[in-house]
């Protein structure tokens, strides 16, 4: 059983408001695109961090829940949509031609209304006749980085089953045409590190594999078996110490053998709360096992994995 503490916040790559303003603001300085990785590391509030949304979700046939905005050509964010309006019919058009040339963002305060949000418009979003898999791809991708963040920064009941519901939502779509579908989510994948980048990829990583090993008539059976093991083989972190979660330098020995413990934490936090399937749940046990028998937890040769 993992030791009890507060609930920390874990590193994510975001956008850091870094100019003092209103609530809500109409432009916020930010930090120049190849310096916006940040982490929260030591901050107590969510106050003034952003996180990107995929374009298409403009699609869903609902009002904005909060205020969107975009980074404009100075590298400065600025109200894009207020909360609670209407998306106007040229930026749908924009979103549907692949035109809309803005990266959209959210507060990271946000996140549970925009998730809401997100889970109510990515079915239609992804039955939409005339927009393109890549389109769709994206929305995917940033929905289930979003949900990924919550997850892990909240490892509760509710968020391990709404990955369950995500990967549900979106399996068919998938598998619908594969072989080009799996390319476009996998090149996606986000090249700076963050527990919540690390999950979705490792996730796309896993499905591609199970269809490579498992391909068949029960392939969607197996992977909604194996996929949440995939996307949540890390959840275990959301109880390791915070200091030693983010530390910024080399683990000392003791250090070490905690964070090594954080496939027992989750497979203990997912037997306790009956989630996942026995299946998902050896992969967020095993995930660090090795063939040779030198991985952790327990050491075992890749004969007895």
């Amino acid at each position: 059983m993992p030791p009890k503490r507060e609930q920390h916040k874990l590193h994510v790559s975001m956008i850091r408001n870094d100019t003092p303003s209103t609530s809500p603001p109409s432009e916020i300085a930010v930090k120049p695109l190849g310096a916006l990785s940040t982490s929260s590391r030591g901050s107590s509030s969510n106050e003034g961090l952003y996180i990107p949304i995929a374009p298409a979700f403009l699609l869903a046939n609902a009002p904005v829940p909060v205020d969107f905005y975009r980074l404009n050509a100075e590298q400065r964010l600025e109200l894009f949509l207020k909360a609670d309006s209407e998306v106007d019919s040229t930026v749908r058009r924009q979103v549907l031609e692949g035109t809309l040339r803005y990266s959209l963002y959210c507060a990271v305060a946000d996140i549970p209304s925009v998730l809401k949000y997100q889970e109510e418009a990515i079915q239609s979003i992804l039955q939409h006749a005339f927009l393109d898999n890549r389109a769709k791809a994206r929305a995917v991708y940033n929905f289930t980085m979003n949900l990924a963040k919550d997850t892990h920064d909240h490892p509760r009941p509710l968020n391990v089953y709404r990955i369950g519901e995500q990967i549900s939502l979106t399996l068919d779509w998938m598998l619908s045409d594969e072989k080009k579908i799996l390319p476009l989510l996998l090149g996606m994948s986000r090249k700076e590190y963050s527990n919540a980048a690390h999950a979705v990829n490792v996730g796309h990583l896993g499905m591609a594999l199970a269809l490579e090993l498992h391909g068949g008539k029960n392939v969607t059976d197996t992977l909604k078996t194996l996929a949440p093991g995939f996307f949540l083989h890390d959840v275990g972190k959301g109880f390791v110490r915070v200091d030693i979660l983010n530390k910024p330098g080399p683990l000392l020995e003791l250090e070490w053998v905690e964070m090594k413990k954080h496939p027992q934490y989750g497979n203990w936090f997912l037997e306790r709360e009956k989630l996942l399937t026995p299946e998902a749940r050896h992969i967020v046990l095993d995930h660090h096992e090795r063939a040779d028998g030198q991985g952790y937890p327990h050491a075992v040769p890749g004969s007895k994995i």
